[in-house]
């Protein structure tokens, strides 16, 4: 085989590879999802879409959160949960911190409900805050 050949078969199969994932189709958004975002016209994303993140998305209330039994900020939304457990968990493990995570990123994609990911990340906190005074 050529080097001409192998090119020729490189660039056929990129073609392929190419069309199979212009036409593979998304999974359909939740009803989360268009309650956030809206319904959409069609059911396939081509490469180039893209993924609308509700970043301001707020809960109905704020869970207040703080050190020192002082509860002294409030996290409005999953992003801001989010955000916050990045910078202030010291145990970034276990089911309830990877359930309010994986919630409230589902939440910010219009996945899930917004409220949805709100008791999650309120239990997150007491595991963290548990462990924090466990080792302290």
């Amino acid at each position: 085989m050529s080097i001409n050949d192998s090119c020729s078969i490189t660039r056929s199969l990129i073609r392929s590879y190419s069309r199979i994932r212009r036409t593979r189709t998304s999974a359909r958004r939740s009803e989360a999802g268009r309650e956030i975002f809206g319904d959409l016209s069609r059911s396939e994303y081509p490469l180039n879409t893209v993924i609308r993140i509700a970043f301001t998305a707020r809960w109905r209330s704020p869970v207040h959160v703080g050190g020192a039994d002082l509860l002294d900020r409030a996290i409005i939304g999953p992003s801001d949960a989010l955000r916050y457990m990045h910078e202030h968990f010291h145990h970034k493990s276990g089911p309830l911190y990877w359930s309010a995570f994986n919630l409230c990123h589902s939440a910010i994609r219009g996945e899930v409900r917004i409220e949805q990911a709100r008791p999650h990340f309120v239990a997150a906190c007491a595991e963290e805050d548990a462990r924090h005074h466990l080792h302290h």
